[in-house]
């Protein structure tokens, strides 16, 4: 599951990442930096 976090201004500030291993029972969370300064080309997915 991927969680996206945003301010109040509708800036993306980072995406937590919470990952299973469903055999296991395991549950890990990462929180992945986000890069503050995009040029044009990276901001069309």
């Amino acid at each position: 599951t991927f969680y996206y976090c945003f301010n109040s201004d509708d800036e993306l500030l980072t995406i937590v990442a919470e990952i299973t291993n469903t055999p296991w029972d395991e549950r890990f969370s990462y929180v992945l930096p986000v890069a503050r300064h995009f040029s044009d080309a990276h901001k069309t997915i």
